[in-house]
């Protein structure tokens, strides 16, 4: 696939699981929720956000 040779892709891919992995982290050690509930969390939240 010709996207994963665009570095725009790779940066904003790894910007998007960065963002996934620190919410969940936070979700999960501060919260105190399971993992999958703190990604689900993270996820709904990022695509959500602008909805109001």
């Amino acid at each position: 696939m010709k996207s994963w040779e665009d570095p725009h892709f790779n940066g904003g891919l790894l910007l998007c699981l960065m963002f996934l992995a620190s919410g969940t982290l936070f979700y999960s050690s501060v919260e105190g929720w399971h993992w999958i509930v703190g990604l689900f969390a993270q996820f709904a939240r990022a695509l959500l956000r602008d909805l109001k």
